[in-house]
């Protein structure tokens, strides 16, 4: 589960790809954003400003079709949701923004403190 809290409004200009933006305001006062690229054969270069820091965790798989091989972090995640992923990386910031490239077929989990 990425965060527990109330749905926030996003706003995505995606260019033609099939990119998703999800920005959820969890119960410990963070803002977690979920960045959901199903174009299977383009990345996404993203924008995203939420006036605060971020950590990136970042969600592959072998297709968007495929039920398992889904990696987290780079470590693989079991059927039943457990799993042993490193902890989330900072992601580069400039001001109030990070940019950051959504690989094709993957998502990515922002979360500002």
């Amino acid at each position: 589960m990425a965060a527990n809290g109330a749905l926030l409004a996003t706003q995505v200009d995606a260019g033609g790809l099939a990119l998703s933006a999800y920005a959820v305001a969890d119960a410990d006062g963070a803002t977690v954003v979920v960045l959901v690229n199903k174009d299977r054969g383009k990345n996404a270069d993203v924008t995203v400003d939420l006036g605060a820091e971020y950590t990136r965790a970042t969600l592959t798989g072998a297709s968007l079709d495929s039920p398992t091989g889904e990696l987290l972090q780079g470590a693989a995640i079991l059927m039943d949701g457990s799993g042993n992923p490193p902890a989330p990386t900072p992601a580069p910031v400039s001001g109030h923004t990070v940019s950051l490239n959504v690989g094709a077929s993957s998502a990515v989990l922002l979360r500002a403190e």
